[in-house]
């Protein structure tokens, strides 16, 4: 009884009006922070989640909300861009049938996002086309554009493949052929296929072909043409494909498949979230074990503050080097990390809610990757932020609440800004999703050793 009263008080007092009443008090916006804290240690982790992502449709394809504090932002007033850019991508694709899947996003950081003040999201239907469609998402607060994603949607589910499945399938039954090739690629002949002379039966499309034995160990048989998946070491292998027709109707064709291999890093289960080394970290430094600089004592603290905070994040890092992380000792000059990163807590299994969590958490790490390798070679950042982020999606469906390794690479920089790259992967190394973005790189007046 007692926790549902605060729930309703909290609730009641973080409406859009007392937030925005409330937004030039710095107090008050303290207490409003403290209130939304309360109220979120309240909700299981799921429904949590479910908060940020529940848009209210206001006019058609006009959608608001004012559900934007985290953990992740930089400061008590400015939005995570991680999550603007996720309820950006909700907003357009409230918009799309659900069989069209976002595979490609590219969105601009305009203006600071204040999290005491509602955004809308408004979406422009650029093109509905057959298998690709297309929608234009600009987040305005106060009446102005803050926030730019643009994100295509393709078809998965079904292709040009079906309509000719379909139509051979009519076909078939009109003749009266009883037996036939499954469009699959079964190794099932064709009855009365033409001959060629001096040759065989002539191979139609979809029949498996036959090899001369040095032939074979050059070319693959057509019948696994579709089924080709990529392990960590790279090597193709075929998985089998479905047999019956009408799985096969569905079965999206892929006449090229590759990908990178995943890097070769320690298991999550070996490693330990930044939270747990921290106490650890302020025991060797008060004892004298460890020397670090000014700088890194107010890194410490920030990392010790969200830390503390264990109901305000959604995402949880292991990271493969936290010295390198943090700055502590003389750093390399790679400028590659590796991270685990799966959800605080498990999810059901909304598609789309896995996806706006995994688009959410790719904004965060990745900057690191081009400021850190300075931290202790004499460099002091005074300013960091994005200034647009992109994403392609590999695979539409993806499991937030299992381990993914996040790998940032930072390729350049200079003139006070840095280019990165990132990829993330599955645990049994599955190129789950590719992202890049460029961010603002300042200092208080040092400069780097490297």
């Amino acid at each position: 009884m007692r926790s549902s009263l605060l729930s309703s008080v909290a609730k009641f007092v973080i409406t859009d009006y007392a937030a925005t009443s409330l937004r030039h008090c710095s107090s008050c916006r303290r207490v409003v922070a403290a209130l939304q804290q309360a109220s979120t240690s309240m909700e299981n982790y799921e429904d949590r989640v479910k908060r940020f992502f529940a848009l209210e449709q206001v006019e058609p394809d006009v959608f608001r909300t004012s559900n934007l504090g985290t953990l992740q932002q930089s400061s008590d007033k400015a939005a995570y861009g991680g999550l603007i850019f996720a309820q950006a991508l909700a907003a357009a694709e409230n918009t799309v049938e659900d069989k069209l899947k976002p595979h490609a996003m590219h969105s601009f950081f305009i203006l600071n996002v204040d999290t005491s003040i509602p955004v809308q999201y408004h979406v422009r239907r650029v093109r509905d086309g057959r298998s690709f469609c297309t929608r234009t998402v600009e987040a305005v607060q106060e009446g102005k554009i803050v926030f730019i994603l643009q994100v295509s949607f393709h078809v998965v589910s079904c292709s040009f493949f079906f309509y000719t499945s379909v139509f051979r399938f009519s076909i078939v039954c009109f003749l009266g052929i009883s037996r036939f090739a499954t469009i699959g690629g079964s190794s099932r002949q064709l009855q009365g296929t033409p001959k060629v002379r001096g040759q065989g039966a002539r191979p139609r499309h979809g029949v498996a072909l036959e090899f001369s034995a040095a032939g074979r160990s050059r070319q693959p048989g057509a019948t696994h043409r579709n089924s080709v998946s990529l392990p960590k070491n790279g090597t193709p292998r075929p998985r089998p494909l479905p047999t019956d027709f009408w799985s096969t109707l569905y079965l999206e064709p892929d006449s090229a498949v590759h990908q990178d291999v995943m890097p070769v890093v320690p298991s999550w289960e070996k490693l330990e979230c930044l939270s747990d080394v921290i106490p650890w970290l302020k025991t060797e430094i008060a004892a004298g074990r460890i020397k670090v600089k000014p700088a890194l004592e107010h890194r410490l603290k920030h990392y010790e503050t969200r830390a503390s905070q264990k109901n305000g994040d959604l995402f949880q890092i292991r990271l493969t080097s936290i010295d390198r992380h943090i700055g502590l000792g003389e750093q390399s000059t790679s400028r590659t990390f590796y991270s685990w990163v799966r959800s605080v807590g498990d999810l059901g299994d909304c598609e789309k809610l896995h996806r706006y969590l995994v688009a959410y958490t790719t904004d965060g790490p990745m900057g690191g990757s081009a400021f850190r390798p300075h931290y202790g070679n004499g460099f002091d950042p005074s300013m960091i932020f994005s200034l647009d982020h992109n994403v392609w999606m590999h695979k539409h469906l993806i499991r937030a609440d299992q381990w993914m390794l996040f790998e940032n690479t930072s390729t350049v920089a200079g003139k006070g800004r840095a280019f990165v790259t990132g990829k993330l992967w599955s645990e049994d190394g599955v190129l789950l999703l590719s992202c890049a973005q460029e961010i603002v790189l300042r200092s208080r007046g040092t400069v780097s050793k490297i």
